[in-house]
């Protein structure tokens, strides 16, 4: 037996005494579950659009239950719960109740808010809070003075106006996923549009010889997407992750992490080092390009996005503070880290071995006369057997 597998044995040992100690010590319990209804599993602060959360009770009950939900993290209040209390029929186990914002316009960042009891009745345990995302209003940070003078460079040197790129721009996504035999998740070729905002700024790296532009908020629109696809690589993969028989790294990183279906994670990312490259009065073509490391160790040519999730940052802390599960699962099929998942292939050329159908080259297009700017680039993921073809527009009206 390797080293690995007797680690990830010997952790599912420790966790699976351990599980057998809490049965035995709330022996009668009846749990209760809550989790986010649909694929949207977020709040934007600015928009009065409710989440559904699906409440759950291992058993049912003779007589009907009163159960009060509250939001325990919020003194502003910022949120508000709807249908509360709710009520389970007698005989049987679910109820829902629905969150909304209350538009106060006060938030400056990402916010999470723990939803849960203030008291619980007699015999009943809550399995854990449910953790819900709130987004602010994206509102664009104003650029610094050496950014404006850098702006004011490039319309004197090519007489372009950056400035009117500069905030919060809308943008038309739309993504085509091709056939995938390796999970029933991806078995089907669809299509996915999205209408979404992001927003663009000057990059740090930007000189007065070459414009760089920064996207600080759902880089072409792809944020959703991306999120969707991570979850049905990891803990919404009923097929591999939680399936009889399944590789005892999937176990032993959710309980690790206390990372599921009900808790799975809060995922956003950025986007830098867009360059402008063929510069003139009307047009410039933009250049994305950067490199990651595969799981055998090559370097990928890929778009250089940067993931943040919760899960993962949680598990780096883990490995700094010397866990064997966490360390064993750094870079392996079960660790919670984006990177492992998305953006697998290159997007300069297509791999070999993988369906190069769907490929389609990675570029770019600013068209200051009609105010627009598109992207094209081939997306991948770990359960994929060719290329997701992407399409970005983003339009000045």
């Amino acid at each position: 037996m390797s080293c690995t597998i007797l680690i990830l044995f010997m952790s599912l040992l420790v966790l699976s005494c351990a599980s057998d100690e809490t049965n035995n010590e709330y022996e009668g319990v009846n749990r209760v579950y809550l989790t986010i209804i649909g694929e949207k599993l977020r709040l934007e602060e600015e928009k009065d659009t409710p989440l559904t959360i699906e409440v759950e009770m291992t058993n049912a009950l003779k007589e009907d239950l009163e159960l009060t939900f509250a939001v325990l993290n919020d003194e502003k209040g910022v949120i508000r719960l709807e249908n509360n209390p709710v009520t389970i029929q007698t005989g049987e186990t679910k109820g829902r109740f629905t969150v909304r914002s209350n538009c106060k316009g006060i938030l400056t960042q990402d916010a999470h808010f723990r939803i849960g009891f203030q008291q619980l009745p007699a015999g009943m345990q809550l399995d854990q809070e449910l953790l819900l995302l709130v987004e602010p209003d994206p509102a664009f940070a104003e650029l610094n003075e050496a950014q404006k003078t850098l702006i004011a460079s490039y319309k004197a040197k090519y007489g372009i106006d950056l400035m009117q790129w500069m905030g919060l721009i809308s943008c038309h996504t739309k993504v085509m996923s091709p056939v995938s035999e390796r999970s029933i998740n991806f078995a089907k070729a669809f299509t996915k549009e999205f209408d979404g905002q992001t927003v663009i700024t000057l990059s740090e790296k930007a000189t007065e010889e070459q414009p760089v532009l920064k996207m600080t908020n759902n880089p072409l629109g792809l944020n959703p997407y991306m999120e969707w696809v991570l979850q049905r690589e990891t803990v919404f993969n009923d097929e591999y992750w939680f399936a009889p028989g399944s590789s005892p790294a999937y176990a032993a990183i959710t309980e690790l992490l206390k990372w599921n279906k009900q808790n799975p994670g809060i995922f956003s990312m950025t986007l830098d080092d867009i360059r402008l490259t063929d510069i003139s009065e009307e047009t410039a073509s933009f250049e994305v390009l950067g490199t990651k490391k595969s799981w055998s160790g090559d370097d990928v040519p890929t778009i250089p996005f940067v993931y943040s999730f919760s899960p993962w940052e949680k598990q780096k802390q883990l490995i700094a503070e010397g866990n064997l599960v966490a360390k064993e699962l750094k870079w392996a099929d079960g660790t919670s880290d984006p990177d492992y998942y998305l953006m697998t292939y290159s997007v300069l050329k297509a791999d070999d071995g993988i369906d190069e159908t769907d490929f389609i080259p990675a570029k770019g297009k600013i068209d200051f006369k009609n105010r627009k700017m598109t992207f094209q680039f081939s997306m991948s993921h770990s359960l994929a057997d060719g290329y997701t073809r992407v399409y970005v527009t983003y339009e000045k009206k």
